[in-house]
């Protein structure tokens, strides 16, 4: 009979299973990953960053600023305000006293740091210069032609209601005096409509209706600026010779 082998017939000799760990050795578990944040906390947490960052620049780096300008200032004026040389001088002159509403701490413009232009202030501020200088040569060449056009014709009308005046109150009540240029237009525009109107009629005899037109609607003009800016001396000039000269050919010279 087939002998059976000691070998085989030991329990020690059986074939391990492939899933057994061997005896006498623990089974250990491997620790899991950890899980990544998702995109939106880390997206959070960088701008969080970010912003600190320029908070802490900014509180280093922080500028004290003019309160008229609100531009960069170094030069305190009181205790509680930075203002350049120019802009306290403007304060000062605003309201009437170089002293702060707010402290009540009075201050020296001449002391103060003068406002730092920038190229772009500095072009932006000659453009308005320049434009300024032109829109007055043409306020200035639009008057003088204007009182080309006007004044010989003023002259006539003037002269006609003071003759009038004359016929109604006897010889020597409306008697012409030396007038002066504010005291011609002012008439023209405040002693009724009857002198604009005989004043259109006029110019219309010569110039077409939208001249006329534009001619007493500037006369108008004047008179108000008489009232509050005056008027450049040339344009008086010019009118009162051109006036003169008209009166001087209907009277005779004085």
């Amino acid at each position: 009979e087939p002998s059976i082998s000691p070998a085989m017939s030991s329990p020690s000799a059986a074939v391990p299973h492939p899933d057994r760990k061997p005896a006498g050795k623990l089974a250990t578990r491997e620790p899991a990953a950890a899980a990544a944040p998702p995109p939106a906390a880390v997206a959070a947490q960088a701008a969080a960053q970010r912003i600190s960052v320029r908070i802490s620049m900014a509180e280093g780096q922080a500028e004290t600023s003019c309160v008229v300008c609100l531009q960069p200032c170094s030069s305190k004026a009181c205790s509680c305000s930075y203002m350049h040389k120019d802009c306290a001088e403007q304060y000062a002159k605003t309201f009437s006293a170089a002293k702060c509403k707010v402290c009540g701490v009075g201050f020296e413009p001449s002391r103060l740091n003068k406002r730092k232009i920038d190229d772009e202030d500095r072009r932006g501020e000659e453009l308005a210069r320049k434009r300024a200088r032109e829109r007055a040569a043409t306020e200035r060449a639009t008057n003088l032609e204007w009182a080309r056009l006007v004044a010989p014709s003023a002259a006539h009308i003037l002269l006609r209601h003071y003759r009038h005046a004359e016929e109604e109150s006897g010889p020597g009540a409306a008697e012409v005096r030396p007038l002066c240029f504010d005291s011609v237009v002012l008439s023209l525009v405040h002693s009724g409509e009857q002198y604009l109107d005989d004043l259109s009629e006029r110019l219309c005899d010569t110039q077409p209706q939208s001249t006329v037109e534009a001619a007493v609607s500037r006369l108008r003009s004047i008179a108000d600026d008489l009232m509050t800016e005056g008027v450049d001396a040339s344009c008086g000039a010019l009118f009162m010779r051109l006036f003169n000269q008209v009166l001087e050919r209907r009277l005779g010279p004085p």
